[in-house]
């Protein structure tokens, strides 16, 4: 059920693509010695310290690429920048796009990701919980990327070069952390697939790369956007009745009403978001070992239920060739002892311990 990827994807999470980056308050981050005129800064990577939440007086110039670099595509471009970026401590991203008559880019402005007006969020709201800190900051510094119709190659100019801000830490910049994300989602699917849990792999990416920059956050979003991409505009349960038949022969029953909405079918307790009971029916090898038989969705655990179940179990039984189990062990459970007797009156019912 792992691979069907439904309650290992769910997550609420936002894209981690958001303008607005939120983070713990923090004092301010790097200190840099800025000489009256604009200066490049150290080559240095910054420290994990959180930036100043304040606009500064002084003007801060971070290295850029050289004015009229080409490139064949603006995603190259755009890359350019902010793997430069990332040494320096700052990244880019796309803020608008201008077209010709004919519909085809002409010109991509790019701007600091701190660039955004900060959202007003006063301090006495009552949803307020925590105090964060909003990194933006109107930051001025804006560059464009254009298109040379004649050579088809994408060169960049300036608007603005100079930032309102010291240096900040990889980690504070979601375009630098969707960027490798970008480059290792594979393995993070994968992951995925086999129902490992977010901090283990972040474990495991930071022990094949301790330089990671990764956080937490842009794991559940991942997590959320594979989700919805698996779902592709269907329900959970439609999703499943699609998906059991390609992964594996499964023997399923259900039931529609008359708008073909499924009423009942043939989750551990009542932990899914439907609310229903699960009834896990399991299997024991003459080694000792357990292996799953069938899976119930309950309406709710009366006799009747649990008899339309070993129905379905019997029916399966049957078109198998199978003989009827000899044994069955439950709990203390009334309802399913009673209907065991109705659907396997020649099989022994045991409670265990």
């Amino acid at each position: 059920m792992a691979s069907l990827g439904l309650a290992y994807l769910d997550s609420s999470d936002s894209d981690p693509s958001s303008d607005c980056e939120i983070v713990p308050e923090s004092p301010p981050g790097l200190p840099i010695t800025e000489s009256p005129s604009p200066a490049l800064p150290s080559t240095e990577s910054p420290s994990p310290a959180l930036p100043s939440t304040e606009t500064l007086s002084e003007t801060f110039t971070f290295p850029i690429p050289p004015i009229g670099s080409e490139y064949s595509t603006p995603e190259e471009g755009l890359a350019a920048i902010n793997t430069l970026g990332r040494t320096h401590g700052y990244a880019v991203s796309s803020i608008r796009t201008k077209f010709t008559k004919k519909g085809v880019k002409k010109t991509i402005r790019l701007r600091c990701d701190r660039g955004h007006v900060p959202r007003d969020r006063p301090n006495d709201s009552p949803e307020r919980k925590r105090q964060t800190t909003i990194l933006q900051n109107e930051c001025p510094f804006g560059v464009s990327l254009r298109l040379n119709q004649t050579t088809s190659t994408w060169f960049l100019t300036v608007e603005n070069v100079s930032h309102n801000h010291r240096p900040s830490p990889t980690s504070t910049h979601p375009v630098q952390r969707s960027n490798e994300l970008s480059t290792i989602q594979a393995d993070i699917q994968k992951h995925f697939k086999q129902g490992v849990p977010t901090r283990q792999i972040l474990t495991s990416i930071r022990n094949e790369n301790p330089d990671s920059y990764i956080i937490p956050r842009d794991i559940y979003n991942f997590r959320r956007k594979v989700h919805i991409e698996f779902l592709a505009g269907r329900t959970p349960l439609q999703a499943l009745l699609i998906e059991l038949p390609k992964n594996g022969d499964w023997i399923f029953r259900y039931e529609v009403d008359d708008d073909n909405h499924v009423i009942s079918m043939d989750y551990t307790y009542k932990t899914n978001q439907y609310g229903l009971p699960l009834l896990d029916i399991v299997g024991f090898a003459a080694t000792g070992a357990t292996f799953h038989l069938g899976f119930a969705f309950m309406k709710d655990e009366h006799h009747n239920s649990y008899e339309v179940i070993l129905d379905c179990i019997a029916e399966a039984y049957n078109s198998l060739g199978l003989d009827p189990p000899h044994t069955i062990l439950t709990d203390k459970e009334d309802a399913l002892i009673k209907a065991i007797e109705v659907v396997f009156p020649q099989t022994k019912s045991m409670i265990y311990i």
